[in-house]
């Protein structure tokens, strides 16, 4: 695995195209992703594919991360990437490990020093290396430069892409990460312009956003965090199921509703959530709600 220029092939999500799509659509493709980020160079924090899952998981935290480049162990000039490390890739390999694939029941009754024993060693003691290609996410990394558009990089993100690498000139010093929260946080500052306001003042459902409740996944209070990660992760989800479209693939969730016993919104668990995890919250994620 190394690095994917944006030329390649994505499936699109098929949802109809809402009214007025056409402005927004000419807005993401006037402006360059270097002019939508700031260009002043940004320190990107890297881990060796031959360092452990608990040493990424360490760095992951440190740097209040969500995910992080995985290098190669040559000692050449310039480093070679070989894929991303999400915090969600730790937890998806975690909550669906042949040592937890028993009910949830059974689990609360497992002894705490057994629980973080088993995911001491097979967790955190494995390889990153081990974690590359385990979800889709973490196959590529995706580089784009400072002149190509919005737009662009857009489909990627609608596609589950949650980040890519701008790679600037010269070496990883001028790079940086670009986000799906960048592109939302520049495109907040803009909500006045004539190309964007047609969009952003239809409603969700008017946009195609908003699906039936039965297609609704929730967690109640009481479920054990094993068990939210679990929904949360699981790749049964598919975008057919959510968008009715005829060609899905896969996919994991962004958030979840927290229903109460009145099935009204009390919170929400998102992959944004996994931010700060330490190795201590990773041995309790099967014992506490």
């Amino acid at each position: 695995l190394a690095f994917f220029r944006k030329k390649l092939p994505f499936r699109p999500l098929n949802l109809p195209p809402p009214p007025s799509h056409m402005p927004l659509q000419t807005f993401l493709e006037t402006v360059t992703i270097g002019q939508a980020v700031p260009s002043e160079p940004q320190t990107i924090r890297t881990v060796r594919e031959d360092e452990t899952v608990g040493k990424a998981l360490e760095l992951l935290s440190k740097y209040r991360l969500l995910s992080m480049p995985v290098t190669s162990k040559n000692g050449s000039d310039e480093e070679e990437y070989k894929g991303v490390v999400n915090i969600s890739d730790i937890i998806f390999k975690t909550v669906f490990h042949p040592a937890f694939a028993r009910p949830s029941a059974e689990l609360k009754t497992m002894r705490e020093a057994q629980f973080k024993k088993k995911i001491e060693d097979a967790i955190l003691e494995m390889p990153v290396s081990k974690l590359i290609g385990e979800r889709p996410e973490s196959r590529n990394l995706f580089v784009f430069h400072p002149s190509d558009t919005i737009a662009t990089v857009s489909e990627y993100f609608s596609n589950g892409t949650h980040r890519v690498l701008v790679k600037g000139p010269g070496r990883g010093s001028n790079s940086r990460i670009l986000s799906q929260s960048d592109v939302m946080s520049f495109l907040c500052k803009h909500l006045e312009h004539e190309l964007v306001q047609p969009t952003v003042r239809l409603t969700l459902e008017e946009l195609g956003m908003v699906v039936g409740q039965k297609n609704m996944v929730c967690l109640r209070p009481k479920d054990i965090a094993l068990t939210g990660f679990r929904k949360l992760l699981s790749q049964q989800w598919t975008r057919s199921k959510i968008t009715r479209s005829s060609k899905g693939g896969s996919w994991d969730l962004s958030a979840l509703p927290i229903l109460d016993a009145s099935d009204r919104v009390i919170g929400t668990l998102s992959q944004s959530d996994m931010r700060g995890m330490t190795k201590c919250h990773l041995k309790e994620v099967g014992l506490l709600p």
